[in-house]
């Protein structure tokens, strides 16, 4: 979502005689703590799987998992999705930060990074949709966790549109009911500024974005200005604009620039949250269903945190307030002085989220994440700015969610 923000600002044209940006900027590995971590990850043997995965009426895509870390790691597996314009390498920091005490797998998601990058038209209308997404990697953990023991556990961390993925596979009851054996060994969610699907209007930034002429793209790069706008676009995403690495400009410029990559964002940009069909214009929500989708969170049965930046351009705090408020179990770290990023503003200070939410528990011996009280899911101390309080059920509802 960050990127979005970026695209817009480079291809309004609004940064003109900013020249000069990306040689002002820095290197990761000049700015601390991020060079440490990217070589740290760059350090760990990595195996990368693609798996095939179908769905009807669609052509079958091969789903591309980075797996690295610990592998004699006996806890959950953190399996990190990304959101919208990324790719499974917007995680390096956070792998080299929790690598070494455990296994780690960075999920590039359909359209991205390592993965197959079907035209949108060959898919159904939710096949770059959290549904369609969630699907497939249902399908792609499945296949990888057959060759795990039984007992492996894993946790989801997703960031913007993963986010609302991870929710997506726990809350959907048909997706709940055909992977059921795979959902059971999901002990947790982490979610980084989450995406809603109550939206109540269009973004108008990743509006302009999901139906940017391919014309307008390849006009900024002939004219040798994409680049440097990109640079300006990126500084503006970050808190402190000083500590935004040129990579992130490196990468946008490459994602940007391929047609099936930039294809694939739109079409997820236009499928994240329900809409009212064609003609309507301005785009306005398609309320009945996005009702139904927001009633569906109460079937996440998993503890959940949430951690938001206070800055956040893109998706504000409210909107993780509001999840904090109808996801069972789930609470809330508003991290100050960060924006839409804390995987990459912050590392260290989302690595120790990560922790905090599965250090009280030996994944290995239960088949949940262990709760800490008999009536709430956790209680915590202040982590990173202020914590708001757990919106939780008492242990006998949870109990009963389950099952049991």
């Amino acid at each position: 979502m960050t990127k979005c923000f970026v695209i817009a600002v480079v291809l309004t044209g609004s940064l003109c005689g900013c020249g000069s940006s990306y040689s002002r900027m820095k290197s990761e590995d000049q700015i601390a703590p991020f060079g440490e971590l990217a070589r740290a990850y760059s350090a760990m043997p990595t195996q990368i799987v693609r798996v095939q995965t179908v769905r009807a009426d669609e052509p079958p895509i091969r789903v591309a998992i980075h797996k690295s870390g610990n592998r004699s790691a006996t806890g959950p597996i953190l399996v990190f999705i990304h959101g919208l314009f990324s790719e499974s390498s917007a995680w390096r920091y956070m792998a080299g930060a929790l690598g070494t005490d455990h296994m780690v797998w960075l999920i590039d998601l359909p359209g991205c990074g390592a993965s197959e990058k079907p035209h949108p038209s060959r898919l159904t209308r939710d096949g770059y949709g959290p549904t369609g997404l969630a699907d497939r990697i249902y399908q792609a953990l499945a296949a990888e966790l057959a060759a795990e023991p039984l007992e492996r556990r894993v946790v989801l961390v997703g960031h913007s549109l993963g986010s609302a993925i991870a929710m997506r596979m726990m809350a959907d009851p048909v997706l709940r009911e055909a992977y059921g054996p795979t959902r059971l060994r999901v002990s947790g969610l982490v979610l980084l500024t989450p995406l809603d699907v109550a939206i109540e209007k269009p973004i108008p930034v990743l509006e302009y974005v999901a139906h940017v002429h391919d014309l307008e793209i390849v006009g900024a790069q002939v004219s040798g200005v994409l680049r440097e706008r990109l640079a300006a676009g990126v500084m503006q995403s970050y808190g402190d604009p000083d500590r935004a690495p040129r990579e992130e400009v490196d990468r946008s410029v490459r994602m940007l620039t391929a047609s099936s990559s930039r294809r694939a964002l739109q079409a997820m940009i236009v499928q994240a949250t329900p809409r009212r069909p064609k003609p309507v214009r301005p785009a306005r929500p398609d309320w009945p269903r996005i009702d139904r989708l927001v009633m569906q969170y109460s079937n996440i049965d998993v503890p959940v945190r949430i951690a938001c930046g206070a800055h956040d351009e893109t998706f504000p705090a409210s909107m993780s307030y509001k999840l904090a408020a109808q996801v069972p179990c789930a609470g809330l770290v508003v991290i100050r002085d960060c924006m839409h990023s804390p995987h990459l503003e912050r590392p260290r200070e989302a690595a120790a989220i990560i922790e905090d939410f599965i250090g009280a528990a030996d994944a290995s011996k239960s088949p949940r994440l262990a709760l800490e009280s008999r009536r709430k899911c956790c209680d915590v101390g202040e982590l990173c700015g202020h914590l708001k309080p757990w919106s939780c059920y008492e242990q006998e509802d949870l109990d009963r969610r389950r099952g049991r």
